[in-house]
């Protein structure tokens, strides 16, 4: 009887060392400071959570700040200049409302204030909060719970997280996400067909109902303002993020869209002075079967050279050459207005 007890301890003992040590390995919740090669499609299941993990276990030193939705996720701080050293902490679903706490608790990380905030804003999301999302609290606490980094090892959601990454590595990628992160955290978007494209934005613009975005103003406006005050000392870089030019065009073939489209874009101007204009019909959103994965979202090619552009440095692609407008004065501002529909 001690035999059979003591043979089954060990064997149970060996399931879950090995399974620890293959969570451990394969890291899915950004806990521990190891690289390697088979983190390199790994699936962005809970950012929040993981990027708030990422945030308080590995060393944290930046002087710039990428933040946005996911459009923002696939913008490489590596192809941002070389005195710009910055952390990328955009994820799903995030919206202007939520930026302040994000930025408060990184700068509280990085024991200093960011020289810079780049910002990435989508037409589609001024509708208001997204009242289905947790506050950012909810993620600190599980991060900071005793022993929280250890536990997970243990987990079956760990494991299965852990696989689908292995997975992911073994076969390149993974198709019905827009996105994979390599080992160094940086997002890259997941290349689909120019076929595939033309099919999901025909069927997308012929089924979305958006003719009456509603802007949440007040709130908006509180929300930029608030981003000021608490950075005094930081250059706000500040762009709109572009879209496929038929799904441009569909929203704002409503009359109301296009108020609200220009109310937009002149509170953007009034508040944070010039800011790079890609929400519109251009040479590269008209081009979209090759330059974006979706109804939503980029390349991270066109993610890279919007980071360049607001810098104003050129893009190797010679069709990047006109692709963005720089915002400047009132005039320039007038350029991208919509005029009321015949």
């Amino acid at each position: 009887m001690k035999k059979w007890l003591v043979t089954h301890l060990a064997i149970i003992f060996g399931i879950l060392l090995s399974i620890g040590s293959f969570n451990y390995l394969m890291d899915p919740l950004w806990c521990f400071s190891h690289q390697h090669f088979l983190q390199s499609h790994q699936g962005s299941f809970n950012e929040r959570q993981q990027k708030v993990n990422l945030i308080h276990f590995h060393s944290f030193d930046y002087n710039a700040l990428l933040i946005g939705s996911s459009r923002m996720t696939v913008h490489n701080p590596a192809t941002l200049p070389e005195n710009i050293k910055a952390f990328n902490i955009a994820f799903d679903a995030m919206r202007l409302y939520e930026f302040n706490e994000y930025i408060e608790h990184t700068k509280k990380a990085n024991k200093k204030d960011f020289e810079y905030i780049i910002i990435g804003l989508d037409f589609v999301t001024i509708i208001g909060k997204d009242p289905n999302q947790l506050p950012l609290d909810t993620y600190q606490k599980t991060t900071l719970s005793p022993g929280y980094r250890y536990k997970m090892l243990l987990g079956y959601d760990t494991l299965v997280r852990s696989l689908k990454n292995l997975r992911n590595h073994l076969m390149g990628g993974v198709k019905n996400k827009f996105k994979t992160y390599d080992e160094n955290y940086v997002a890259h978007a997941f290349l689909r067909k120019p076929d595939e494209i033309q099919t999901i934005i025909t069927n997308y613009t012929e089924s979305m109902s958006m003719e009456n975005i509603k802007y949440d103003r007040t709130n908006y406006l509180n929300a930029i303002r608030t981003l000021k005050r608490n950075n005094p000392n930081t250059r706000f870089i500040v762009f709109t993020t572009p879209m496929p030019a038929p799904v441009v065009n569909k929203l704002l073939s409503s009359p109301n869209n296009q108020r609200t489209f220009n109310l937009w874009v002149n509170d953007i101007y009034r508040e944070f002075g010039p800011f790079w204009h890609f929400f519109s019909t251009n040479m590269i959103t008209q081009n979209y079967p090759l330059y974006f994965v979706d109804e939503a979202h980029y390349t991270s090619e066109v993610a890279n050279c919007i980071n360049q552009k607001l810098f104003h440095e050129s893009c190797q692609n010679a069709l990047f050459k006109n692709f963005g407008l720089y915002i400047t004065s009132p005039d320039t501002l007038n350029t991208v207005i919509q005029k009321p529909i015949p």
